[in-house]
């Protein structure tokens, strides 16, 4: 058996001024997505994903991309890591995806602290340790995570749950320093309870890409950093 985790997160400032060059404050939080990996019986690869879906997935692997049997539009975050690593294993996997620790009390709502990009980490992290893969994570876990998101996004969520702690992140070279919180800082995160949808900002951002707005935004991140 072979697992692996990685921690949510929190964007301090810049999360949409990323975009356009500027640099993003992140920090990690104490919610972790986690993977395991076992050999399974079955003539077929399958993943399950507790307190997310009832259905179990199932595909095969050829080419080094995944042939889906079943469930292949519950599972697209496993179909761009699968595609990114092009892994093919001699035997067939039993996959299991846990984030429910994303969730909010209740289980009904997530709580906007990048599951999805957590879980992309740890999956091609317990991927490649389980087969014994000879790429990197990092650049591997953000083709993934980009492919996901359409093209779209800064890489921001996937730089902090693969570093941890806060960092300093830029898009063009997917930099990512480390940083610290000032001595003796007070700080609380507050959740307004609703979700949000990262695809339907990034379109609003879109929308606003002439107005001086959107220039004051990457100046005032610029700042922040």
């Amino acid at each position: 058996m072979t697992s692996a985790s990685a921690p949510g997160k929190v964007v301090l400032s810049g999360e949409y001024a990323v975009l356009d060059g500027a640099p993003a404050i992140c920090m990690a939080v104490d919610r972790r997505a986690c993977a395991t990996i076992v050999e399974s019986p079955r003539h077929y690869h399958s993943v399950t994903a507790p307190g997310y879906g009832d259905i179990e997935g199932r595909f095969a692997s050829a080419g080094g991309a995944a042939e889906w049997l079943q469930g292949g539009d519950v599972y697209p975050l496993l179909d761009a890591a699968w595609t990114a690593l092009a892994p093919e294993p001699r035997g067939n996997l039993s996959i299991t995806l846990d984030t429910r620790q994303f969730f909010a009390a209740g289980g009904a709502t997530k709580a906007g602290l990048g599951s999805s990009s957590a879980l992309t980490v740890a999956l091609v992290g317990a991927i490649s340790s389980h087969l014994g893969l000879p790429q990197g994570v990092g650049g591997t876990a953000h083709d993934a995570h980009r492919s996901l998101q359409g093209g779209r996004g800064s890489g921001v969520d996937v730089a902090c749950s693969i570093a941890g702690g806060l960092i300093e992140y830029r898009m063009q070279d997917r930099s990512a320093g480390a940083l610290a919180l000032p001595e003796g800082l007070c700080w609380a995160l507050l959740w307004s309870g609703v979700a949000s949808s990262t695809a339907a900002m990034i379109r609003k951002l879109a929308d606003a890409a002439t107005r001086p707005s959107r220039d004051a935004l990457a100046a005032a991140s610029e700042s922040m950093a």
